[in-house]
């Protein structure tokens, strides 16, 4: 739940004024997220984002955030821009919350699986670009990748799909409960199936810096362009190879059903290797290793069962576990392919 904001409107005023210079005067309030958001406006009528974090926001995290953000800005990528105090500071503390302002960005944002073959361009595009510009980027935190390749991710998600079957066993049956359990079976039976596989190899996959998160949900568009791409929270070094397929599945408007097309798949990578390498493995095992992170998550069917109302995340899971139908059943076709995108 949302922490209520420790800043009256009087305080807010006092401090950009103390801390930025900046004569505020008028001020609206945004309701979403985990932080609380202020729409405040200058004399001028400039308008700017203050952004007030939770009480439990690590102080280190934000200013990570905020140096990779500035280092993206000067090599040209869109990202937002956070103005620095009178001290050149671009945070400050008040009441033990963390503190930012932005510049406010005009767009809007878009639903998942909305984007046409121009916008998915684009958007591999600039993960090309972010890619190639936080090659530079030190002191990124690292995932472990034999966290992301343990077959235990597979054993985990069978027990609890197993578990949570038994749990609704006597639940009377509607259409969601009956959905529940036809793709709690589907993914245990995809999931015995690829616990027979070697993915040894895997340990060859390249790790590189990314947003963490980087999807259609992360990009402000203007005109049906992109003009700012937000939320480096989760920014780490990880394999790659998940970011560029999820975040292709998450845009294409091809994928709304859970189908794959795969010139577009190939097209988005060709595009992405404009920019940044990828090596055989990272192309042989793409659909094999996202396949196994989606199809082993039980997320979208416990939020649901624990609260009805949840059904935006039970639409998830069910698009998640069609999209892994997809991907199980054309694994070799698609891999093949891929791979071949090298040899061209």
């Amino acid at each position: 739940m949302l922490e209520p904001t420790v800043f009256s409107k009087q305080e807010i005023i006092n401090q950009i004024r103390n801390k930025y210079n900046i004569c505020i005067t008028k001020i609206e309030i945004e309701s979403r997220g985990s932080a609380n958001i202020f729409y405040v406006y200058d004399d001028k009528d400039k308008k700017y984002v203050f952004k007030e974090f939770e009480s439990a926001c690590n102080e280190e995290n934000v200013m990570k955030e905020i140096k990779i953000i500035n280092h993206l800005r000067s090599d040209g990528i869109k990202v937002p821009k956070y103005i620095p105090t009178i001290n050149n500071d671009y945070y400050f503390k008040y009441k033990n919350r963390t503190v930012i302002l932005m510049e406010f960005i005009d767009g809007y944002t878009k639903e998942s699986n909305t984007g046409n073959k121009s916008q998915v361009i684009e958007s591999a595009q600039i993960l090309g670009k972010m890619l190639k510009s936080l090659e530079s980027f030190e002191d990124m935190p690292e995932d472990n990748l034999e966290k992301w390749i343990d077959n235990s991710k597979l054993k985990f998600g069978k027990e609890k799909f197993v578990e949570i079957l038994k749990e609704i066993e006597y639940v009377p049956d509607d259409e969601n409960i009956n959905q529940i359990k036809l793709d709690l079976n589907v993914r245990i039976d995809i999931i015995n199936s690829l616990q027979q596989n070697d993915y040894s190899e895997m340990k060859n996959l390249t790790m590189k810096n990314s947003h963490g998160d980087y999807s259609i949900m992360q990009f402000i568009y203007k005109n049906e362009k992109v003009e700012a791409l937000l939320d480096f929270a989760k920014a780490r070094k990880m394999p790659i190879t998940w970011e560029i397929i999820r975040s292709f599945t998450y845009i294409d408007e091809d994928s709304k059903n859970g189908n794959l097309n795969l010139d577009n798949l190939i097209e988005y990578i060709r595009k992405v290797l404009e920019y940044v390498e990828l090596n055989k493995y990272d192309l042989k095992y793409m659909p094999y290793f996202y396949l196994i992170q989606l199809v082993s998550s039980p997320f979208g069917y416990e939020q649901y069962l624990k609260d009805n109302t949840q059904k935006k995340l039970l639409e998830f899971a069910f698009w998640r576990c069609k999209m892994s139908k997809t991907l199980f059943y054309r694994l070799d076709e698609i891999s093949t392919k891929l791979v071949g995108i090298l040899n061209r």
